[in-house]
C-alpha cells in the first residue's frame, strides 16, 4: 500500500492593486508541503488552480494544475486523486483548501490511521481541513463544490481523528 500527501493550494491573488500573484496562503501551503515530505509519504502533491501559485513551492513536490473551467475544491481534489490512481497509490492524505498548518506528526498520524475509509482530522476547535481518503471512496467524492459533502452525507464512512499539533 502506498500513500500520497496532497495539498490543495488556494488560488493566487491577482497581481497589481495589492495582489501579489501568489497564493493567498503561500507560506502555510509551502509549510504543509514540507511537513508532508518530512512525514515520509511516497509522493507529495500540490494542486494549483493558477500557475502563478507555483512560486515558492518546495523542491521535490509534484505540482498539478486543476484545469477545470471553474476550479474549486472538489475539482482540485479530483485532479489529485486521478494522479494518485495512475501512480498506484491506495490512500491520499489531503490538506483541503484553507487547511490548518499540520506538522509532520499530524501528517503521519493521518497516514497511519486505520478504521473507516475517511478519517477527518480534528483539533481543539474542530475539523482542521485535513482528511485521509482510502481509494475505495475516491469515486464517491463530489465533482464540484466542497469535498466534505461526502463525509457529511455519508457519516458511516467517516470517523474523526484527534490531531494534537494542528494550528
Amino acid at each position: 500500500m502506498t500513500q500520497a500527501a496532497v495539498v490543495l493550494i488556494p488560488p493566487a491573488r491577482p497581481a497589481g492593486r495589492g495582489g501579489t500573484g501568489r497564493s493567498a496562503g503561500a507560506g502555510a501551503t509551502a509549510a504543509n508541503l514540507r511537513a508532508a515530505a518530512a512525514a515520509g509519504f511516497a509522493d507529495v502533491i500540490g494542486v494549483l488552480t493558477d500557475e502563478r501559485a507555483a512560486a515558492g513551492m518546495p523542491e521535490g513536490v509534484t505540482l498539478l494544475l486543476d484545469e477545470a473551467d471553474v476550479p474549486d475544491e472538489a475539482s482540485s481534489l479530483r485532479a489529485a486523486l486521478d494522479y494518485c490512481a495512475r501512480a498506484g497509490h491506495d490512500v491520499a492524505v489531503v490538506a483541503l483548501q484553507g487547511a490548518a498548518l499540520l506538522d509532520s506528526a499530524g501528517w503521519a498520524a493521518l497516514a497511519a490511521a486505520g478504521g473507516p475509509p475517511v478519517r477527518v482530522g480534528v483539533g481543539a476547535r474542530g475539523p482542521v481541513g485535513a482528511v485521509r481518503l482510502d481509494a475505495s471512496v475516491w469515486a464517491l467524492l463530489p465533482l464540484e463544490g466542497r469535498a466534505d459533502v461526502l463525509w457529511r452525507a455519508r457519516p458511516e464512512l467517516a470517523a474523526e481523528l484527534a490531531l494534537d499539533r494542528a494550528r
